[in-house]
């Protein structure tokens, strides 16, 4: 969770929800709309369509709703799930989040690493290696892949041709990071 990695994660991984820069204002990225009811206790997201996880599976409700119970279950963040009752795919672009109490379930879902939403099949594999991701395995939708990731020197990010977002589609080609550890190199 420290800025640097933070940085990095982002442009790989995206969430439903996210604010747009310099602002507390909500925008769309994965759901296209959401609501809630009257007594705040039910909201209901719809599920961007066409988008495609670096891995090559479609995203859908049913991997919305499942990233969304693996992050309330064993997630960096579980704690800002506390308010979820269930969470629910009723329809393959509908996901509906039941409270039992009324919260601020927009800012819960943009709130980046505690709710990004995941590949179903590294879902999959993290239930069979708890330390499946520490590799450097990519399962986002975001506009950069992770190209190599070598732990204390070096993270190398491509662009990923069929990301969903044309209006803001990745910068550059390539991002070569160094690791720099100690504070004074640096």
């Amino acid at each position: 969770t420290d800025g640097e990695t933070f940085r990095v994660a982002r442009q790989i991984n995206e969430g439903l929800i996210r604010f747009k820069p310099g602002t507390a204002d909500p925008e769309p990225a994965l759901a296209t709309d959401w609501e809630q009811s009257t007594d705040g206790k039910t909201w209901t997201f719809t599920i961007r369509d066409g988008v495609t996880f670096h891995t090559g599976e479609a995203l859908d409700a049913e991997a919305v709703k499942d990233s969304l119970e693996a992050a309330k279950d064993h997630g960096g963040a579980s704690f800002i799930w506390a308010p979820v009752k269930s969470i629910a795919a009723p329809a393959t672009d509908r996901v509906v989040i039941k409270l039992e109490y009324a919260a601020p379930v927009d800012l819960i879902v943009s709130s980046t690493y505690g709710a990004w939403i995941v590949a179903p099949s590294a879902l999959e594999a993290v239930t069979e290696d708890d330390k499946y991701f520490e590799s450097g395995v990519d399962a986002g939708t975001g506009p950069y892949t992770l190209e190599s990731y070598t732990p204390g020197e070096k993270v190398v990010l491509t662009r990923f041709s069929d990301y969903w977002n044309a209006e803001e589609p990745a910068t550059y080609e390539t991002v070569d990071i160094a690791i720099t550890a100690d504070a004074v190199t640096a």
